[in-house]
């Protein structure tokens, strides 16, 4: 069970380091139709940032809960189902923020702000789908329950890898957005390169 707690674990610490490192989030304020770039970009990377540490927290909440043995499977299983429950419903609380952010001023902005609603609203359904199927685990067999979760692992693993694969084709706004991301200091921990 220790090995299996510390895959999933794995997984959503590399998931959030994934989302978190190429593609800074959603302003969670109310915001007019269209702002600056440097403001959008700057209300994106502090909705970033709170998503972050609410991700490592729920993580953190999680290795703590989860039993390191094999003798309270049924345990695990709750405590992981409530784990991925808590992250799906931070990650669509992020998308609507995205989604009612604002816009950025720029060309493909309103492209852009989609591109990231569809790409946390697909994460959101994969943790919540794996979620219903962490709770359907059984408990009764210790190899049968590795199973179950490594497969939730890899479910959230694909739809990460196509969230990054979706974002990383798109311009976001262009050179634009990324100046914007690379001068402004709440971005800092968020910009590649």
């Amino acid at each position: 069970m220790g090995d299996v707690r510390a895959r999933l674990g794995a997984t959503a610490v590399v998931a959030v380091a994934v989302l978190v490192l190429n593609v800074p989030a959603g302003a969670a304020r109310a915001a007019p139709a269209e702002e600056s770039p440097r403001a959008w970009v700057k209300g994106l990377c502090a909705s970033a940032g709170g998503w972050a540490g609410d991700m490592q927290r729920l993580l953190s909440d999680a290795s703590r809960e989860v039993p390191v043995t094999e003798t309270e499977p049924a345990r695990a299983r709750t405590a992981l189902a409530r784990t991925l429950g808590a992250l799906a419903k931070r990650t669509a609380r992020l998308a609507r923020a995205i989604k009612h952010g604002g816009t950025p001023d720029v060309h493909g902005g309103k492209a852009a702000v989609g591109a990231f609603v569809n790409a946390f609203t697909t994460v959101t359904d994969s943790l919540r789908d794996a979620r219903e199927k962490m709770k359907a685990a059984p408990v009764d067999d210790p190899a049968a329950f590795a199973l179950s979760v490594a497969a939730a692992q890899g479910q959230l693993q694909t739809a990460l890898s196509q969230v990054n694969l979706d974002l990383a084709e798109l311009a976001l706004g262009g050179r634009v957005l990324q100046r914007a991301a690379a001068a402004e200091p709440a971005c800092r921990r968020f910009v590649n390169g």
